[in-house]
């Protein structure tokens, strides 16, 4: 590995942050000058251009050094980002976002502060960015706030918010800050270091100011809660009391432009009595110990560098500073006025306060310095272990020192303008012998690298410290700038946190276009060149990289060799044990490497001596020498398993010339025939649909011996050496299950239907390694997936009963390799050794295969334990001798000794069977023809295994079941019929009536068939599979999907089918509970609150309901109409399941099989439907009332504002949407006349609309029509006029009126055949009469006013007459009637009023006049 930079982050918009800090205003600044005129001057053209070039470049220069005016600071966590310059402050936070090419998440700084903070007459100097611990979690590393200190020109340093609010402020000196510098908390490395405490540095020219974290930390947390508070109560303001803080002074230096607090010096008594005697002269005495003193190194001029020692303890006398805070009170003017106002007991008067005496610095004495007269120092960086510090001077110099001598060890030339920084890099080995369990205590190693960034040449260097060469050099930008943290997180109080000290990067560049890169060290860079075997072991492990990737271009025999012989001397060549194991894991992870090429590594690791550099690790020698023996073995096997393999299996002989019987295979696996009998029967019912038995996949090989070698040694694992055992590789846990499947291929292909020799793969077997136990799973999981195919004139169930057997001998080899006392122990306890192949049976997703593959298992299982004599006689555990399931007491003579493990696979056994029946069934398409659902379910391939069945439920067959009923389209009246049939049969079998079977027969042949299979299923699921969990199960399958229950009509009404024909009630309330609390009551709620709007938008244009309605369930374009209209279904459906189960009780019912039920699973979803509770009638009946009427006015497009608030009272509105079985107060029955008259006008209205539901029907018989009139079908009017005269019943409104309105509607739009067949329903028949002369008086009108002969017509009409058809008002769009129709209503009015009403003349004189009219027409 090289010394890398590596972009981490990207700073978004700089135009943006440049624009900000006001830093491209040299842009505005180029203004054209109009009136120039070269002619003026005497200069040439190339004069002119070479000058506008010029000043081009240089203005394209000072753009591009933005960052070098700027002031930088990046929070040791990464988080904060900020930037200064002048009076402007930017403020970015950290975002992970992804790239659009590559979809990598992108770390981006956004600006989410900015603006200006300065005071009039301020600039922004220095910024330090402090990450604040969370107090939360000690434990760990994590950022609770980050402050922002800021130093200004005036010598004020600020603590702001990431949002720019202050929080604290003080004024230390009255000149600019030149740095602020931290110092994090590091507790000490060994027993005579001392602890590195928590503080801030403010450096100014003349002194340094000393911060400590402790009580600075504090106070910020106390200020940023004091903001909080002051903004949640809107007032106040933030007092922050003074900080503390020490202060000590440059004396004897002439100019300080920077310095570094190295703080307590490592001193011994040598130095001390050293350091006394020339200080003091000969005759000096000295104390035996150095008083404690912090050191400071200042650099600048005269002299270039200064050592300044501060003793600590030496404050200023007691009596100086009484004398100062008295001097200071009486000369102040307001606590004299305050003196003369208690003794005359006037106000005084408001004064300005006096500014604030600023304290003076401690002086420091420079013991020691560095003088060069013509040497200027312009910036120190200390090395992160405070042992040296590097200085760059005006001379262009960059000078490494030693800070505890004052020695300068190195010096490089020609950096002017450098930025340097460190960075510190631990050996990775250490790591890992302290993570192996190493117990020694020695520290680790770490390096030390100067990183150099020169502007000038564009270049950052990277050299070893102290001597050490230049390990790189990094070509970059000339305008960037290097970020250095030497800190970490703040405010720990004193208490050690892992990794709190450190920054997350501490050396980064910052280019000009906004990337951050990292710099990254390796720690082997800090080894000499000559003698260090790390770099050596590195260099070579490169090259064994490039001769693998050669190999992928390369096959011809010569370069293989010539490839072996290298790396056979390229890994003798390796010095470090954790090198060869690095070269061995190289191997195996490269997709080129042959199988010779690992082995031949191998026998060079294996035949090197065990002495040398090999027994520094003993832990790692032993650790490589157990992997080389290990991946011999298993290569070795691989090589054996790919020469038995070479040629492909031949499915056409693998049946032997002896006909393997179903009884030799019952004998052979100790079952009873009718066990083997059962599952062939199922075998051939399988046949009959595929062509084979299996997995329908037939055995690829593979051409690249590589992947194949790799994928099988990645399989294993290669255990430890310590293992007592020799067979110590097992099968990895975390392999992936088609991996498996293919290894298992490749080791047991050759045995099932290969000719090679058994005794030979055992032998190799054994060898190999590799444990019994992974052998067996190998061979089940090989057995799974492998294809079962029968050859002509042979039957499948002969070739399966030959291939259980070549199963059956396997397991008993492998078996024979683990040892018998390995697979059995006592029978009151399960064995470890069939654990894991019955978890693989029973999560297997093929249960035929597995059944088969549990009978041989079983009888592997019995043969060891009959051979050991655990069983007490030889008997079969067939089922012909049933296991007491049912609790009864079965006779001693039946009693059988039955070990744990055979009782486990009886259970498994039987389960397998039941889902191997369902899993045939389940996979079986079949489509009904006649009386099909509305919609069917889409047909899928469902795998189902036992752990499946298991995990899913109670309910999980009751769910695979109705899915797959879902699929066929089968009625579920049917099925019910069905059932009650079958009962009848039960019940009374001596009735000569048809069968169930023979009358589905009659109807649809595919019907019978997915009935047979439902039965056949229930005799192994007699409880899961009942009609109602069934039907249950289906509805809610139509209802899972959402989208299409919205948008997809027939969906809705298939599942409303459903839920009809579910048989009991209280199971179909549960259900509809069920809908209404997850589903639909959130749907509704947001829908009515939507239309209870003051103003709504038309629906007329659009025919979809708003797109922010259903934008939470994923719909923004669904079609309200039709879920609307299913909503409507849904409450009828609940409120007819709730009004006839209302005086009925919940029986507790058995919803699963006992063998199947698990003590943890899930409950079914049959038994979480009965289990709700039952519902308030009358609130249902108040929500069927709302989704009624939201359904009458979307499918007419009704613009009806505040539509709840205007047709339900307050009780009504406060009701809706709570739980059904709630109860609330309900409305009352007898609404306000304001209420009710609401009602009834929306009734009237919802009646008007619904004519346009009657439709015309076109016949051919003219004479038909002229006789009785047109055809009309009024079925869907004759539906709303329904849900109103429900509405109105439930409202407390008169049916009558709704009937009136409704007759005359008919008459208005000329249904007269229609209104006839309702008049005779109506009780106020005289009402009626005079509303349908009006309308006979608008037909009279009509008749009249838009004929040809209209003077004839009119002087026909009396003058009474005449002055009412003038006074009757045209009531909107009528349509033409005949007039004979016209006559034969106003002859029904006539008769419909009474001889004393007012109106009988009038209508009498209207049929007269219509009569008259006709004879004229007729004569005509």
């Amino acid at each position: 590995m090289a010394c890398q930079i590596t972009e981490i982050a990207q700073v978004t918009a700089i135009s943006s942050v440049k624009a900000k800090l006001t830093l491209n205003e040299f842009e505005a600044r180029e203004e054209p000058i109009d009136d120039f005129d070269p002619d003026n001057w005497n200069w040439e053209e190339t004069s002119q251009g070479s000058s506008s070039a010029t000043s081009a470049v240089s203005a394209s220069r000072e753009s591009s050094q933005w960052l070098q005016k700027s002031i930088v600071s990046l929070s040791p966590s990464g988080k904060i980002l900020v930037l200064a310059h002048g009076k402007q402050l930017v403020v970015l936070n950290a975002f992970l976002s992804s790239r659009e090419q590559t979809r990598e998440p992108v770390t981006e700084y956004n600006v989410t502060s900015h603006g200006n903070i300065c005071q009039p007459g301020e600039e922004i100097t220095a910024v330090l960015c402090l990450p604040l611990i969370s107090q939360l979690n000690r434990s760990s590393i994590g950022t609770e706030w980050t402050c922002i200190a800021v130093g200004f020109s005036s010598g004020f340093v600020r603590f702001y918010t990431e949002d720019r609010k202050l929080l604290a402020e003080q004024e230390f000196e009255k000149e600019p800050v030149l740095y602020l510098k931290c110092q994090s908390f590091k507790r000490a490395a060994h027993s005579s270091a001392q602890e590195q405490p928590e503080e801030l540095y403010v450096v100014y020219s003349g002194s340094v100011v000393t911060l400590p974290g402790f009580s600075l930390f504090q106070t910020l947390r106390g200020c940023r809660n004091q903001l909080a508070r002051v903004e949640g109560n809107g007032s106040g303001s933030v007092e922050a009391p003074p900080l503390v803080h020490t202060k000590w002074g440059f004396a004897e230096q002439d100019q300080v432009n920077d310095c570094q607090v190295i703080g307590l010096p490592p001193v011994n008594t040598y130095d001390h009595l050293l350091t006394a005697s020339l200080y003091g002269g000969f005759e000096a005495t000295a104390k035996s110990s150095a008083p404690a003193h912090d050191l400071v190194i200042a650099i600048g001029r005269k002299p270039y560098i200064g050592y300044h020692y501060t003793i600590k303890g030496a404050t200023q006398p007691l009596i100086v500073g009484v004398a100062k805070a008295v001097s200071n009170a009486f000369n102040s003017t307001q606590g004299f006025l305050s003196l003369k106002s208690y003794f005359t007991g006037s106000k005084p008067a408001p004064e300005k306060k006096p500014p604030k005496t600023i304290e003076p610095a401690e002086p420091m004495s420079c013991r020691f310095g560095l003088c060069d007269l013509w040497r200027q120092g312009e910036a120190i960086v200390i090395s992160p272990n405070k042992m040296l510090s590097v200085v760059c001077d005006s001379l262009g110099r960059v000078i490494l020192l030693d800070n505890s001598s004052g020695v300068v060890v190195r010096m490089w030339k020609g950096y002017r303008e450098a930025q340097c920084g460190w960075i510190e890099v631990r050996d990775p080995a250490t790591k890992q012998s302290s993570s192996s369990g190493s117990k020694s205590k020695s520290r680790p190693r770490t390096a030390l690298f100067l990183v150099i960034y020169l502007p000038k040449k564009g270049i950052i260097e990277i050299w070893a410290m102290q001597n050490g060469p230049k390990v790189a050099s990094i070509v970059v930008s000339k305008e960037g700038r290097l970020i250095y943290t030497n800190y970490g997180h703040v405010g720990v109080n004193n208490v050690p946190v892992k990794g709190s000290s450190h920054s997350l990067f501490p050396c980064v560049y910052l280019h000009p276009d906004g990337a951050i890169s990292n710099i990254t060290v390796p720690f082997h860079f800090a080894l000499s060149a000559q003698n260090n075997k790390q770099a050596k072991d590195i260099h070579l492990l490169k090259k064994l990289r490039s001769i693998l990737k050669a190999c992928k271009h390369e096959e011809e025999e010569e370069y293989v060799e010539a490839a072996v012989l290298d790396i056979a001397n390229l890994i003798k060549d390796l010095s470090c044990c954790e090198a060869a194991l690095q070269a061995m894991d190289v191997l195996l992870a490269s997709k080129h490497t042959k199988s010779y090429f690992i082995l031949v590594a191998v026998d060079v690791i294996l035949g090197e001596p065990e002495t040398g550099s090999t027994e520094e690790n003993e832990h790692n020698y032993k650790t490589l020498k157990h992997t080389c023996r290990q991946l011999q073995k298993l290569i070795q096997f691989f090589n054996f398993l790919q020469e038995q393999n070479k040629n492909p299996p031949s499915y056409d002989s693998v049946v032997s010339s002896d006909t393997v019987t179903v009884n030799a295979l019952s004998v052979d696996l100790l079952t009873s025939e009718q066990e083997m009998d059962t599952l062939f029967t199922l075998v051939n019912e399988v046949c009959e649909q595929s062509s084979g038995l299996g997995s329908g996949g037939r055995v690829t090989f593979q051409n690249d011996e590589s992947s194949i070698l790799m994928e099988f040694l990645s399989c294993f694992d290669l255990g430890s050496f310590s293992s007592a055992d020799q067979r110590c590789i097992v099968l990895r846990k975390d392999v992936p299950d088609e991996t498996v499947k293919r290894i298992a291929m490749t080791v047991f292909q050759d045995w099932l239907h290969g000719d090679n020799s058994t005794s030979e793969w055992m032998n190799q077997a054994d060898a190999s390694g590799i444990h019994a136990q992974s052998f067996l799973l190998l061979a089940l999981h090989f057995w799974l997936q492998v294809q079962h195919k029968s050859p002509p004139n042979i039957s499948l169930s002969t070739v399966l009963a030959s291939d259980m057997l070549q199963l059956n001998a396997l397991l008993n080899n492998i078996c024979t390799l683990a040892g018998e006392g390995e697979i059995t122990i006592d029978t009151n306890e399960l064995s470890p050794w069939w654990e894991e192949p019955r978890r693989i049976l029973f999560s297997a997703t093929q249960p035929l295969k597995a059944l088969t593959a549990s009978y041989v298992c079983r009888g592997v299982n019995l043969k060891i334990e009959m051979k050991l004599g655990t069983k007490v006689e030889t008997k079969s555990t067939s089922s012909d001798v049933p296991m007491d399931i049912s609790g009864e007491e079965a006779s001693t003579a039946d009693w059988e000794e039955l070990s744990m493990d055979t009782v486990q696979w009886n259970v498994l056994l039987r389960q397998l069977e039941d889902l191997a029946v369902l899993d045939f069934v389940l996979q079986q398409k079949i489509k009904v023809v006649v009386n099909p659902l509305p919609r069917t379910l889409k047909w899928k391939h469902t795998p189902v295994s036992l752990q499946l069945v298991m995990d899913k439920g109670k309910g999980s067959i009751s769910e695979y079941v109705a899915y797959w009923i879902g699929t066929t389209g089968l009625h579920p009246k049917m099925l019910v019929e069905y059932d009650k049939k079958l009962q009848e049969e039960v019940v009374s079998p001596d009735k000569r009536e048809p069968e169930a079977a023979e009358e589905a027969a009659a109807v649809d042949p595919k019907a019978l068939q997915v009935l047979e299979n439902i039965q056949r299923l229930r005799k192994h699921f007699p409880v899961s599979l009942q009609c109602n969990p069934l039907l249950a199960c289906l509805f809610w399958e139509f209802i899972q999907d959402r989208a299409q229950l919205i948008t997809t009509p027939e969906v809705a009404s298939a599942a409303i089918v459903v839920l009809h024909a579910i048989p009991s009630l209280a199971l179909r309330q549960g259900m509809c509970s069920l809908l209404w609390s997850l589903y639909l009551k959130q749907d509704l709620e947001k829908i009515s609150k939507f239309f209870n709007k003051k103003t709504l938008p038309s629906l007329e244009n659009i025919g979809y309901y708003p797109r922010h309605v259903f934008e939470d369930i994923g719909h923004s374009e669904a079609k309200l109409t039709s879920y609307l209209y299913f909503c409507v279904q849904f409450l009828d459906t609940y409120f007819e399941a709730a009004e006839d189960e209302s005086g009925t009780a919940k029986k507790a019912v058995n919803l699963s099989e006992s063998i199947w039920t698990n003590t943890n699973a899930s409950p079914s979803l049959s038994e979480i439907a009965l289990s709700k509770p039952k519902v308030n009638f009358g609130l249902l009946e108040l929500h069927l009332q709302l989704v009624t009427v939201l359904y009458m006015v979307v499918s007419f497009d009704m613009k009806m504002p505040s539509l709840v608030s205007s047709l339900f009272d307050s009780a009504g509105q406060a009701a809706f949407f709570l739980e059904l079985h709630a109860n609330p107060r309900l409305p009352s029955h007898n609404p306000s006349t304001k209420l009710s008259n609401t009602r009834t006008h929306f009734l009237l209205k919802v009646i008007s609309l619904s004519m346009q539901n009657v439709v015309l029907i076109e016949t051919d018989n003219f004479s038909e029509a002229e006789v009785s009139g047109p055809r009309v079908d009024a079925t869907n009017a004759a539906i709303w006029m329904g849900k109103c005269l429900e509405l109105a019943s439930s409202w407390g409104i008169s049916t009558d009126i709704l009937r009136r309105h409704q007759v005359c509607e008919f008459y208005t739009n000329g249904f007269d055949r229609l209104a006839e067949e309702v008049i005779m329903s109506i009780k106020d028949k005289t009402l009626l009469a005079s509303q349908l002369l009006m309308i006979v008086g608008q037909r009279l009108q009509i008749a009249v006013t838009h004929s040809d002969d209209l003077a004839e017509r009119i002087s026909i009409l009396s003058p009474a007459l005449t002055n009412w058809l003038e006074n009757v008002k045209a009531g909107g769009a009528y349509c033409a009637s005949s007039l004979a129709d016209t006559t034969e209503l106003v002859g029904l009015v006539s008769q419909l009023l009474p001889e004393d009403h007012s109106e009988r003349r009038l209508a009498l004189m209207v049929h007269d006049a219509c009569n008259t009219i006709t004879q004229i027409t007729h004569d005509l």
